[in-house]
Formats: structure tokens, sequence, C-alpha cells
């Protein structure tokens, strides 16, 4: 939490300190279904190279 404070005068001093907003269930969701689809998308890539290994010519070590 960040915290900054502003002296006006002798009778006058402002505090003034903000703080992160919670997190709400849109955003986690949102979150949560960006990481499946970047998780989904690792596994087909990695799954189409395998299988078109599958089918190369020449053996590799």
């Amino acid at each position: 939490m960040a915290s900054q404070t502003i002296e006006c005068g002798a009778a006058c001093t402002v505090t003034v300190q903000l703080a992160p907003a919670p997190p709400t269930t849109d955003n986690v969701a949102d979150i949560g279904l960006v990481f499946g689809l970047l998780l989904g998308a690792a596994i087909v890539v990695y799954c189409g190279r395998q299988f078109l290994k599958f089918f190369e010519a020449t053996p590799h070590d």
C-alpha cells in the first residue's frame, strides 16, 4: 500500500493511501480462461509435432 502525506499549512494535513483493488470474479475467470487456452494450444502444438515426427523418413538420434 502506498501512502503520501501533503502538508498544506499549519492546520491542514492530507494523507492519501492507495491500495490495489481486490480481484473480482470476472478478472479471475478471465485469467483462468487465458491460462487454459494457452495450455491447450501448447498441448496441441506438442502433440502435432510428435505426430509429424512419426512420418519422418530419416531417423534422428
